[in-house]
């Protein structure tokens, strides 16, 4: 992403309230494109309903306190959704992002990207693999946020224990700064348990 890539769906607002899932979608008109957020009314239970398809291409959304304060393995499948039903001229512009509270109440606001350089596989290929053959979505998600949800148990830092488990994927994780004005990519110093967390800047 590449920073064009994910502050052109972010409004740049600070939140206040997080109790809101909000899907940003866009359609061209004669002048244009348009950009359009459309509120979703509030969920108690997971999975969070943000639509795919159509004109949709990006959402954002909350965990409550008592979740881990990182994307779960169905956040992961809800991008997919999205990148998957993108209309033409969305391409290569889906995203998911998740305002949450770390373990200190600081407010952090994360996005996730699919890398299009990317060497590594897609949730595509995953989800096709020989070992999910058969399996019903909503089934793959339950055991892949069991086992994420692993990870995040023995690890404090959430940011690692999501990236390590991502590794293989083609999947991006980014942070915004505190004043939501600028995005880092967030990646390993390697693939350890003890691996530092690094950033480095979208220009």
């Amino acid at each position: 992403m590449q920073n064009e890539k994910v502050q052109n769906h972010f409004f740049y607002e600070k939140i206040k309230k997080h109790f809101k899932i909000i899907c940003h979608w866009r359609s061209f008109c004669a002048s244009g494109v348009v950009p359009t957020n459309t509120i979703i009314p509030s969920v108690s239970q997971p999975p969070c309903p943000i639509p795919s398809g159509g004109q949709f291409y990006s959402g954002i959304h909350t965990h409550p306190n008592d979740c881990y304060p990182m994307f779960s393995w169905s956040d992961v499948n809800v991008l997919n959704d999205l990148e998957n039903g993108l209309a033409s001229f969305n391409q290569e512009m889906s995203s998911l992002l998740l305002v949450c509270q770390d373990g200190n109440g600081v407010f952090q606001t994360y996005a996730l990207v699919f890398d299009s350089t990317s060497m590594n596989g897609t949730i595509d290929q995953f989800l096709m693999s020989p070992e999910n053959a058969g399996l019903p979505n909503k089934e793959i998600c339950s055991q892949m946020d069991e086992k994420l949800g692993k990870y995040y148990e023995n690890d404090s830092n959430s940011e690692r224990a999501f990236l390590r488990f991502m590794s293989s994927s083609n999947v991006s994780l980014y942070k915004a700064n505190a004043t939501l004005t600028n995005w880092s990519k967030l990646y390993l110093s390697n693939n350890s348990p003890t691996a530092t967390v690094k950033s480095k800047g979208c220009n």
